[in-house]
């Protein structure tokens, strides 16, 4: 057989393999119907294939209804017919989820489990992504209150605080709401969410217990869960010898964006620096799956040479993220959870109004990203 057939064949089983993983992506809930696809670099390192191989993929992809192009966004995964009305039409026999985005991180399970949820206790479910908009949060409670949906939950939008009266005027109206991962200030409602600083602090111990001295930490982008996150640390490693210095901490500029050249640019910095962190822990799986990249890309060998750990989410999925050792929450269990005490609430087992917390405990998924520091 010649030499061009056997690379053409080679071509062949990649191109396969790349539509075959957003199949699988697809089919196994973590993407959702209406979401985009993960960044080019992101599947191409993933799968192992040329981005060209990948286009290639995408377009058949494109062409047999599986996904669809926006033009200037990139490709989503479509609509099936019975779920064209997601987050645009709500019913009164529906419970509502309304979430800053719904492509990234552990929000596609905390969809994914209060659809579930929703569906054990006899209620269809919408979801409405407020793009990290404060106006669009507030649009989608006007529609709620409409149609007067039979319960919502809620991930506040940040960085904006969200005003108590998004959640007043649903319960004053009997609606209820509960709110997941943060809270919403001067107002009573349910919460279900974890330790933040219990979780940022057993990221830092597992560095710890490896023996890393230099810290980094890279965030998607700077409000208060980011320098909350960075005080937590440096209170966790004072007194070992360790330390987290401020040119070794990035931000990225805009939420709910991957901006791999600038985060490229940053890690490039941070990287050949002397006092270069042996270890960094990134706010959320997104964040270090990049890292994880870009840090490939300049030739660091993880972990040899880097040791990376993510925060994420027990059901995270994907080659990086299945090789990323991290502290994961129970993600799909808030959006079900979540059901349950909406569905409570409509039933007069609890009041509209009330203040009841659930934290759920973080686990460590050790995965393949940590060892003893070279240097």
């Amino acid at each position: 057989m010649s030499l061009t057939s056997n690379s053409t064949r080679r071509t062949l089983r990649k191109y396969q393999q790349a539509k075959g993983y957003i199949i699988e992506m697809v089919n196994s809930g973590r993407l959702m119907r209406g979401q985009p696809l993960p960044s080019e670099v992101q599947m191409s390192e993933t799968v192992g294939i040329a981005r060209n191989t990948l286009r290639q993929a995408i377009g058949e992809l494109v062409d047999e209804g599986v996904l669809q192009k926006v033009p200037g966004k990139g490709a989503f995964v479509s609509l099936k017919d019975e779920e064209q009305e997601l987050g645009h039409s709500i019913s009164s026999d529906q419970f509502a989820l309304i979430t800053p985005e719904v492509e990234r991180n552990i929000y596609p399970s905390i969809i994914k489990g209060f659809v579930r949820g929703g569906k054990s206790h006899g209620h269809r479910a919408t979801v409405c992504d407020a793009h990290y908009d404060l106006g669009r949060q507030a649009d989608a409670i006007l529609e709620i209150l409409v149609r007067h949906a039979a319960g919502v939950a809620m991930v506040p939008v940040i960085p904006m605080v969200t005003p108590a009266y998004h959640v007043e005027v649903l319960q004053n109206s009997g609606i209820p709401v509960v709110c997941c991962i943060r809270p919403v200030p001067n107002v009573q409602v349910p919460l279900v969410s974890w330790d933040f600083g219990k979780r940022m602090a057993r990221a830092c111990q597992i560095l710890l217990e490896r023996g890393h001295r230099r810290f980094g930490y890279f965030a998607s982008f700077k409000y208060s869960l980011p320098e909350h996150h960075v005080r937590i640390i440096r209170e966790t490693i004072s007194g070992s010898g360790a330390e987290l210095l401020d040119h070794n901490i990035n931000y990225g500029s805009r939420l709910g964006v991957l901006e791999e050249a600038d985060k490229l640019a940053s890690l490039k910095r941070i990287l050949r620096a002397k006092d270069r962190p042996t270890g960094i822990i990134c706010n959320d799986a997104t964040e270090a799956e990049l890292v994880y990249v870009l840090a490939g890309q300049l030739g660091f060998e993880i972990p040899a040479e880097l040791s990376i750990v993510g925060l994420g989410g027990i059901y995270d999925q994907g080659i990086i993220r299945e090789r990323m050792t991290s502290v994961n929450v129970d993600s799909l269990g808030i959006g079900e959870i979540a059901t349950e005490i909406l569905n409570d609430m409509r039933k007069g087992k609890l009041p509209v109004k009330n203040s009841q917390k659930i934290l759920l405990e973080c686990q460590v998924y050790e995965g393949r990203t940590v060892s003893s520091p070279a240097c």
